[in-house]
C-alpha cells in the first residue's frame, strides 16, 4: 500500500480544500424554511457529516500508514485530526463576512469524526466475528 500513499494524501487534502471552500462562502440557501421543524439545525447535520467524511478519508490514509505505531491508532488520530482541523476551520471562519467561529460547530466536527470513527470500529469488529 506504500505506491498508494500519495493518493490517500491527496484525498484527504482535497476533502479538506474542499471544506475550506465551503467555510469560505459568507452565504447558503435558507433551507430552515422547509426543513422539518423536528429536526436539528441543517448546519449542524452539515458539520456532523461532513467531518464524519473527512474522519473516514483521513483514517483510511493512517490506517495504510507504513509507520506502525500510527496505523495501529488510526481512529484516534483521524479524530485529532479533524478535532484540529475543525478548530482551524472555525477561526478561519471569523474572518470570513457574515460567518462565526463557535464553540458548539467545532463540537459537532469532533462528534461528527468520533461517530465515524466508532462506526467503523463497530463495522470492523463484526466483520472479525463473522470471519472466525
Amino acid at each position: 500500500m506504500k505506491k498508494h500513499l500519495w493518493l490517500r494524501r491527496a484525498a484527504v487534502l482535497v476533502y479538506c480544500a474542499f471544506l475550506f471552500y465551503l467555510s469560505s462562502r459568507t452565504e447558503y440557501p435558507d433551507v430552515k424554511n422547509w426543513y422539518p421543524g423536528w429536526m436539528p439545525d441543517p448546519s449542524v447535520i452539515a458539520h456532523f457529516c461532513l467531518y464524519a467524511g473527512l474522519a473516514i478519508v483521513a483514517w483510511l490514509d493512517f490506517r495504510y500508514e507504513p509507520a506502525n505505531w500510527l496505523s495501529r491508532r488510526a481512529p484516534y488520530f483521524a479524530i485529532i485530526f479533524c478535532s484540529l482541523y475543525g478548530a482551524s476551520d472555525e477561526f478561519h471562519q471569523s474572518f470570513v463576512p457574515n460567518r462565526d467561529c463557535t464553540l458548539a460547530d467545532w463540537a459537532t466536527d469532533t462528534a461528527g469524526a468520533a461517530a465515524a470513527m466508532a462506526f467503523i470500529a463497530l463495522t470492523l469488529r463484526i466483520k472479525k466475528k463473522k470471519s472466525v
